[in-house]
């Protein structure tokens, strides 16, 4: 295309190209291989097999239930649930003529089934206690240890007394 330029000289338009350089940056590969983890160390000493040839007697959870049994569970869940007992206490309330009346074999079944945690029935008992009377730390520990007030071991009825702050 011919023009005219202001001094009178003649320019010719020649078309633009524009052009686009995209540079892309040299990868770099890497190849990683993934080894696999040693065995853990056996910290376990192994089981030596028995010599004897009689199978290790039944656990309550590992037979069933005869229907005294199953009802002698139930009494005792029920006593649990209700106050804080030791082990003797329950086996003596459900053997007892005046309470539950199992024979002992059935009631010990149902305290072996349940297997309560007894440190934690000697805190409950123990709470009660304190919100039934007044009592100083060595005469709730006599309460909580005599044959005619809990029966709870000892050791028991001090974690009763110190989760109750004695």
């Amino acid at each position: 295309m011919a023009g005219t330029a202001a001094c009178g000289a003649t320019t010719t338009a020649s078309p633009t190209t524009t052009v686009t350089v995209t540079q892309t940056p040299p990868t770099e590969t890497v190849t990683v291989t993934a080894l696999p983890e040693p065995a853990p160390e056996q910290t376990e000493e192994p089981i030596e097999a028995s010599t004897s040839s009689e199978p290790p007697p039944p656990t309550p959870a590992d037979r069933a239930m005869t229907l005294a049994q199953e009802q002698a569970v139930e009494e005792a869940q029920s006593y649990l649930d209700y106050s804080g007992f030791s082990e003797q206490g329950l086996l003596e309330q459900l053997t007892s003529e005046y309470g539950a009346g199992f024979e002992k074999a059935d009631a010990q079944f149902a305290i072996d089934y349940l297997n309560p945690d007894w440190n934690a029935e000697a805190a409950e008992s123990a709470a009660s206690y304190l919100d039934s009377g007044s009592f100083s730390r060595s005469g709730l520990l006599e309460q909580l240890t005599s044959e005619y007030g809990a029966g709870f071991t000892k050791s028991q009825a001090l974690f009763g007394l110190k989760a109750v702050g004695y």
